[in-house]
């Protein structure tokens, strides 16, 4: 399954995009939306993943709107692995009583860890309660894809790992084979949400293109 990640976008081009994909993230930190759009918007698709990473908004703010999407139908919350004990507590004790499921997700933007290092954060988001682990990494090298992609062979919950960058690429086409339970895309509109990060339509072009070689 394709997940398109929708980003500098106005609040009528999201519900028209909802119409037609079968799931999208909304990155909230990056949408100028009121929380009554944010209301609307999580009610009107049931297969919505809500994120709102730190930076533009505070983290009562962000609390706010994660809460607000959670109440709404959100089908997944994401939640970084690093975010302040009590923020993250709260959140994962709502999503509980409203059968979200919860992605601790790891983020690094500026390179691939040690296999060490990496298989640490693995375990520790794992023992987060997570549904879904999310674990994303800048690649320099085609190893480091290999590396990260590695993951996938010692993960005890459902894991999306894949590379940021020239290098990751083709591990963003990769995590699905391996069993992601989905994998990301940018939007036709509005900009992309990681460096590399391809359209569906370039997921899909790339994905019959292999299905012709097999």
């Amino acid at each position: 399954m394709i997940c398109v990640a929708l980003a500098d976008l106005t609040f009528r081009e999201i519900l028209n995009i909802l119409k037609q994909e079968e799931m999208a993230e909304i990155r909230i930190d990056l949408l100028d939306l009121s929380l009554d759009q944010i209301k609307q918007i999580f009610q009107s698709h049931t297969r919505l993943i809500a994120t709102c990473r730190p930076g533009r908004y505070s983290d009562n703010e962000r609390q706010t709107s994660l809460e607000l999407a959670i109440k709404n139908g959100a089908a997944y919350i994401d939640v970084e692995n690093d975010a302040p004990p009590e923020f993250r507590r709260a959140l994962i004790q709502l999503a509980h009583i409203h059968h979200t499921q919860i992605i601790i997700s790891y983020h690094n933007f500026d390179l691939t860890p040690s296999f060490e290092i990496l298989k640490s954060i693995l375990k520790d988001c794992e023992l987060r309660a997570a549904d879904i682990v999310k674990i994303v990494t800048y690649c320099q090298t085609d190893d480091d894809a290999e590396r990260l992609l590695s993951l996938y062979s010692i993960a005890d919950k459902p894991l999306i790992a894949f590379g940021m960058g020239p290098a990751g690429r083709k591990s963003r086409l990769d995590a699905q084979k391996l069993g992601a339970p989905f994998i990301y895309a940018a939007s036709e509109k509005g900009t992309p949400t990681a460096p590399g990060q391809m359209t569906k339509a370039e997921i899909l072009d790339i994905s019959k293109q292999e299905s012709k070689n097999d």
